[in-house]
């Protein structure tokens, strides 16, 4: 698969065509991320990605180390994607953080089967904090997330099986949780490409989660540092998106990124 930034595969790399209407669902979003839009380079890194949400701040680079390397161009429509060399601290913060019921977070990533421990990727809150909604992880064991409550964690795991990838495969990953639901599968949902996988693993699933008011862009723990993609884009709101927004908003990634299931 070539990559120029904006996953090129069959949409060819290098800009180029005009970019699809964002998603009906984007206007109120809490927290929204747009590669083609908002990017300030320092040193041609990007020091500062602006925030299109309705709550929070940028994105931003806590430290000049922080600051994330894009690809080589601009892909499908002038969208951009990041390439981290273990860069740690880049994220936004000024999001709720107290307890809520329901949230959807989206973002795109790519696999790395070889990683064991697995590391971070872009996630709902910091591994220093308390308490936290969704720390992600990729890695040899596939897709991992982590809800943190008073410094006790729940671990939910979906395998790269299960989840139909393969190490270097680009993904759209899109985490629906819903504390209302009274069967814990229920609580915690993963789509991969727009498509709902099953766990591997079912713990008890909170039924609320405390966020620590950030969304991490990178890691903030060194040993965790990502080398992976980081695409141009991540989406959060505080309220489930129906199934008709999840798959609006996966039609609109396959017009720029090659993540059709």
């Amino acid at each position: 698969m070539a990559i120029g930034v904006g996953i090129s595969g069959p949409r060819g790399g290098g800009g180029g065509g005009a970019a699809p209407s964002d998603p009906s669902s984007f206007s109120d979003a809490k927290g929204l991320f747009l590669g083609d839009r908002g990017l300030t380079f320092v040193d041609k890194q990007l020091d500062d990605w602006e925030n299109q949400g309705t709550a929070g701040t940028d994105a931003a680079a806590v430290s000049a180390s922080g600051r994330i390397p894009s690809q080589s161009g601009k892909g499908f429509a002038d969208y951009r994607d990041f390439a981290p060399l273990g860069e740690v601290n880049f994220k936004a913060t000024g999001h709720t953080n107290t307890a809520i019921s329901a949230f959807t977070f989206e973002a795109i990533n790519q696999v790395r089967g070889s990683w064991n421990p697995p590391r971070h990727i872009t996630s709902l809150g910091n591994t220093n904090s308390a308490n936290y909604a969704a720390l992600c992880w990729i890695g040899s064991s596939g897709f991992r997330c982590t809800i943190r409550t008073a410094s006790s964690n729940v671990d939910i795991y979906w395998s790269l099986s299960n989840m139909g990838l393969s190490d270097g495969d680009i993904f759209a990953y899109t985490l629906v949780y819903d504390g209302s639901q009274g069967i814990n599968e229920d609580r915690m949902k993963l789509y991969i490409n727009g498509v709902l996988k099953s766990q591997s693993t079912t713990p008890t699933i909170p039924a609320t989660v405390t966020p620590d008011g950030t969304i991490q862009v990178t890691a903030t723990h060194t040993n965790y540092s990502s080398y992976s993609l980081i695409g141009g884009y991540i989406g959060y709101w505080e309220r489930i998106l129906s199934d008709a927004e999840i798959a609006a908003n996966q039609t609109w990634k396959e017009e720029i990124w090659n993540v059709a299931p």
